[in-house]
């Protein structure tokens, strides 16, 4: 591949058009990078702990604070 290189009043890089070829992208591409996405999530979930909430002074009041907020904000996957 050859690129040129122009010095005008900045420099510019410019690639040939014959040089740029596409290749077929999938429909469903995204549908593919979300699938892969939840799948990291779920193998960093694995090596990171949960944390326990028997060392709080007011656990229930925790839970029901994060369920509420769940219910209000919902995870988007």
């Amino acid at each position: 591949m050859i690129i040129l290189i122009k010095f005008t009043n900045m420099a510019t890089i410019t690639v040939p058009r014959r040089a740029i070829t596409r290749q077929p992208v999938p429909a469903n591409l995204i549908q593919h990078i979300l699938t892969e996405l939840k799948l990291i999530r779920t193998q960093m979930m694995l090596l990171l702990p949960t944390e326990s909430l028997e060392g709080y002074a007011h656990a229930d009041r925790l839970k029901r604070s994060y369920r509420r907020t769940l219910k209000q904000y919902p995870p988007l996957a």
